[in-house]
């Protein structure tokens, strides 16, 4: 009986090539990839397969089969330039198990979605709940591309057990190690899952240092290296590769830095837990991620997602390392309350940690912030702050009122200031043992800086008083500050409130009751609301019920329910209000709100403003 590869000598290149990244794309069955590898290859398929991406690409479809009876699903869609903005939602035998928001794909290509996990290996079985041409398809083992696969050879990206990485500069006897993690990408994208490289390292800098590039290559677009496409727990097989790695280098957590962005920096907070000695640095994380799902992007999938719920909450993480005195740079931007979570504008007395604000928004953060984040790395490599070239000397400081509560600040430099690479300038002061900063804009090279509108002090959560300084970041890992001496005769000059620090609102914790104040910061927009807060019984199908109106646990009170009641002292309508209620509903992953307002607090208009609050069901009745 002849070989059934034996007829593949006669194929063309073209035509092999189709034949391979077909099988590639559709998750090709095991039996089928290992003929292909098998001994009795010709030479000629050999050369054209096993030295190429399509082989890559073979292989990782390989990975991580499902169990019995689930199968990975491939959704696409090529009627989507009429329902663009509009939810598409994927349905297995009449129940859905996946869903997004439509946006544009990459050009020339239909809208796709890949590795959902259905429970039929029936195309027919599945449906959607749009109009037009789609096609699914069904495979025991993942679908990747072989645009995928050539960012993964590009990158050195191999699967090490259930954890997808790369390992590159001294991997024999590092004296340190630095662990990336990586963000999303578009859902469209024919690349979906990435990697945090950290390409700007030099070859010099890699002689010391082992670099380990994670990989969050688990469910539709990543699962924040918590489980995978089925559900299941990764956290002891990622906490085992970076524990692994660093004993076999001989080396402990306090040899190592763990930095990420966006979704990177929420994975970085949550194995740094494990890692107690470890430097983080991070960047825009997600600190609440039930409320991060609530956009459009994720409300659909990962809020749905059962295996994602009781994972503890990155901004609860926060506040323990903040108490331990852990080392934290932390990046961010008062533009970015949906991460912010309003808690890192307020480090209680935290040795070793340091903030960094950026002017921006949330995607801003990692390209302003870029030097000072490399340079704190290269400080973390070299082990200290590398000695500055040139030293900062300030001329004159001047303070004044940008509006009610806003002050911006202008510097002008005794001498003109030459740095030799990418530097951010900021303003410093101390709270307590942890160390803020402000970016400052250099309007006049090396000679003048003021804060931009998006970085004015708010008096009511920053104290002017105190010792404040200057200061230049430099990707190189050079630093050098100097105190504005003349700082408290400026704020006096220009007649300013010195103002208060507000103490941490933090974020009560869904499981217990609680009362007292929150405080919603977004942008230059600061609320404090008097709230009570009972947890209910709790359900599979839960209701957040609030109420508006005074004496707020007075009102849990007289609402009669066993679902989770958050009473709030407010009778006007504002973002803030609205952030506060979606905040706790997220954490408690309510199917829908239940709003009831008292007497006076009844107006019309305010129940039409509550009815605007961006929930899947929105309900509101008056009490009494």
């Amino acid at each position: 009986m002849r070989h059934p590869l034996r007829k593949l000598r006669a194929f063309s290149k073209t035509q092999l090539d189709k034949l391979l990244i077909g099988a590639g794309r559709t998750g090709a069955p095991q039996a089928v990839l290992d003929s292909l590898r098998g001994n009795r290859l010709t030479k000629k398929v050999a050369s054209r397969f096993e030295g190429t991406d399509i082989a890559l690409t073979m292989r990782q479809a390989e990975s991580m089969p499902l169990g019995p009876g689930k199968f990975y699903v491939r959704l696409c869609y090529k009627s989507w330039s009429s329902h663009v903005g509009e939810y598409i939602k994927l349905y297995c035998r009449g129940e859905q198990i996946y869903g997004n928001v439509i946006e544009p794909p990459e050009a020339g290509k239909p809208v796709e979605y890949r590795n959902m996990v259905g429970t039929s290996a029936n195309p027919e079985d599945y449906a959607i709940n749009l109009r037009g041409k789609f096609s699914v398809s069904v495979s025991p083992y993942p679908f990747v591309t072989r645009e995928q696969a050539r960012f993964d050879a590009r990158f050195d990206v191999r699967q090490h057990g259930k954890v997808f990485y790369s390992i590159r500069g001294n991997t024999v006897a590092p004296e340190r190690v630095v662990f990336t993690f990586p963000g999303f990408t578009l859902s469209t994208s024919s690349i979906s899952y990435t990697v945090s490289y950290l390409k700007g390292l030099s070859p010099t800098e890699l002689l010391r240092t082992a670099v380990v590039v994670f990989q969050d290559r688990y469910y539709v677009p990543g699962s924040y290296m918590l489980v995978d496409s089925q559900g299941r727990s990764v956290v002891e097989d990622v906490r085992g590769a970076m524990t692994d790695i660093l004993d076999n280098f001989g080396l402990d957590s306090s040899q190592a830095l763990l930095f990420g962005a966006s979704k990177g920096a929420s994975i970085a907070l949550f194995y740094g837990q494990f890692f107690p000695k470890s430097h983080l640095v991070v960047s825009t994380p997600q600190l609440n991620l039930p409320y991060y799902f609530t956009k459009p992007a994720f409300r659909e999938n990962l809020f749905m997602f059962e295996a994602m719920r009781g994972v503890v909450a990155p901004g609860d993480l926060l506040q323990e390392y903040c108490n331990e005195g852990r080392r934290i740079d932390f990046f961010y931007t008062l533009k970015d309350e949906l991460s912010n979570q309003s808690l890192v504008e307020f480090p209680q007395d935290a040795a070793n940690f340091v903030s960094h604000r950026i002017s921006g928004v949330h995607t801003d953060v990692a390209k302003r912030g870029l030097p000072s984040m490399m340079g704190v790395i290269r400080q973390f490599i070299h082990g200290q702050p590398l000695e500055p070239r040139s030293k900062i000397e300030v001329g004159s400081v001047r303070l004044f009122e940008q509006g009610e509560h806003l002050v911006g600040v202008d510097v002008q430099l005794g001498r003109k200031l030459v740095i030799d690479s990418e530097h951010n300038w900021y303003l410093e002061r101390r709270f307590g043992q942890s160390v803020l900063r402000y970016e400052m804009d250099e309007v006049s090279l090396g000679a003048a800086l003021k804060t931009s509108s998006t970085q004015l002090l708010d008096t009511r959560i920053d104290s002017l008083d105190g010792e404040w300084a200057l200061r230049y970041v430099t990707e190189n890992g050079t630093t050098d500050a100097v105190i504005l001496s003349h700082w408290s005769d400026a704020v006096r000059k220009a007649r300013i409130s010195a103002g208060v620090d507000l103490g941490l609102p933090g974020d009560f914790h869904v499981d217990v009751r609680s009362q007292g104040s929150y405080t919603v910061i977004d942008g230059y927009d600061v609320s404090v609301f008097n709230y009570c807060f009972v947890p209910g019984a709790g359900s599979d199908n839960c209701e957040l019920v609030v109420v508006l109106g005074e004496a707020p646990c007075d009102l849990v009170e007289a609402v009669s329910t066993d679902q989770p009641t958050l009473a709030i002292d407010s009778s006007t309508f504002s973002p803030s209000l609205s952030q506060f209620i979606m905040r706790v509903g997220a954490r408690v992953y309510a199917s829908r709100l239940r709003i009831f307002v008292t007497k006076g607090y009844d107006s019309q208009s305010f129940v039409d403003a509550l009815s605007t609050i961006d929930w899947k069901t929105v309900l509101i009745d008056r009490l009494g």
